[in-house]
């Protein structure tokens, strides 16, 4: 879900419509797609080895457990990054944490 995420958001960047672009499930059947894909993973997964190999403090938040539970997850991540936790923002953030944004990604 994550390479999906991100092919949509790389499409839908070249017409400036970052968030609300929707590529279409034929396009993941494509050679464009997996070349891409291929390319994006392996890079991934150097920088993961990498930052695992080497980081001296990380926080692995996964994808799927972010989408899943995103208010908790950012909660972690500030608490890990010592910043104080906005109210506001979080009111915000709870109020979109559903909706066309996600595209494809709804379910």
């Amino acid at each position: 879900r994550a390479i999906v995420s991100l092919w949509n958001f790389m499409k839908g960047a070249s017409s400036g419509n970052y968030f609300f672009h929707n590529e279409g499930r034929d396009s993941y059947n494509t050679r464009e797609f997996h070349d891409w894909a291929v390319n994006r993973i392996t890079e991934w997964r150097l920088v993961t080895e990498s930052h695992l190999q080497w980081s001296r403090s990380l926080l692995v938040v996964p994808y799927e457990e972010l989408r899943a539970h995103p208010l908790p997850w950012v909660r972690t991540m500030l608490d890990f990054l010592h910043i104080e936790e906005d109210p506001d923002r979080m009111a915000c953030l709870a109020n979109h944490v559903e909706g066309k944004v996600k595209g494809l990604q709804r379910t």
